[in-house]
């Protein structure tokens, strides 16, 4: 990411996304977000499949 001074952006060359520090930050907290939300669906489906699999081994 490179800095532009007169503008006051921050611009991508690779994906050309152009944003402030403020869409920048707000940007990171929703990644950020979006990633623990999958951990913990990854973390449920698998104390599922956990349960599940023991339940049907006891039968």
């Amino acid at each position: 990411m490179v800095y532009d001074i007169s503008t006051k952006h921050y611009s991508c060359k690779n994906c050309g996304l152009y944003v402030t520090k403020e869409g920048l930050l707000d940007l990171k907290d929703r990644l950020r977000k979006e990633g623990e939300e999958r951990k913990s669906r990854r973390r449920e489906q698998s104390e599922y499949l956990e349960w599940w699999l023991s339940s049907k081994k006891t039968s």
